[in-house]
């Protein structure tokens, strides 16, 4: 997980090590799980 200022970087990385990477970027809401948001 990286926030917009990341973005450009990451890809910038991905393309360096393959550029014929398949990448899926999306905004996410909420994030549950070891080191993010505990469960309820």
């Amino acid at each position: 997980m990286v926030n917009r200022s990341q973005v450009s970087r990451l890809k910038e990385i991905v393309y360096g090590v393959d550029p014929g990477a398949f990448v899926i970027l999306a905004d996410v809401h909420e994030v549950l799980g070891e080191g993010f948001k505990r469960y309820k």
